[in-house]
């Protein structure tokens, strides 16, 4: 390393002190155009009234929803120890607080890896039935009790092999009929939750090899 002679010595103080000045030069440039941008705005600011119409034509804000699909990210939650759960589901659900999410659209679980992950099936088999496998039915009861006004949406990304063994490949099917009532009814019948609208399956799974598990 060249050792700093005198004359380097004063070179590198007169390039520190020009850096120095042309920071704060900088900086009251900044300020210049900062205040000069405020006495602009408040020059030119104007009163403009907006009325909100409740009866106007036109497109209806419904509120914020959700997607669930399960599997991935979604499954950790019940698993939260508490206080901590209750209040992230507080954030999400409960109305005026957070994210007041006022529809949440669930995937039907179906056994099969829908691109986030897999959830159980509540019907493994056509004899198979049990209305508590999975974590969608608790995640779904927590967000009707925090907002009772909240819709529920639900659809299949996936669906067991049995579901397939005569339709090949078609979900619009006797066997894809059944399923879905036998989830709607469990849903009903079981955890007193309505769904609100269903469509008969996710165009993304319908074509995808996953949707009908075999195993």
């Amino acid at each position: 390393m060249r050792p700093l002679t005198r004359v380097g010595l004063v070179e590198s103080r007169r390039q520190v002190s020009k850096r120095r000045w042309v920071t704060r030069a900088k900086a009251i440039s900044l300020l210049l155009a900062f205040g000069l941008a405020a006495r602009v705005t408040a020059a030119d600011v104007t009163t403009q009234r907006i009325v909100l119409d409740g009866h106007a034509g036109g497109p209806r804000f419904d509120g914020i929803g959700v997607v669930e699909g399960g599997g991935g990210t979604g499954v950790l939650l019940k698993d939260y120890p508490e206080p901590q759960r209750s209040q992230i589901l507080d954030l999400l659900f409960k109305p005026k607080f957070g994210a007041s999410v006022s529809a949440l659209y669930v995937e039907i679980p179906g056994d099969g890896n829908s691109t986030q992950g897999s959830m159980p099936s509540h019907r493994h088999s056509r004899d198979d039935l049990n209305a508590w496998r999975g974590y969608m039915w608790w995640e779904m009861r927590e967000a009707k009790a925090r907002n009772p006004d909240l819709t529920l949406d639900g659809a299949a990304w996936s669906a067991p092999g049995w579901v397939d063994e005569h339709s090949h490949g078609d979900f619009f099917s006797q066997d894809g009929a059944d399923y879905y009532v036998s989830w709607l009814k469990a849903l009903r019948d079981v955890h007193g939750l309505h769904i609100d609208r269903t469509p008969p399956v996710t165009s993304v799974c319908h074509f995808c090899p996953c949707a009908f598990p075999r195993g």
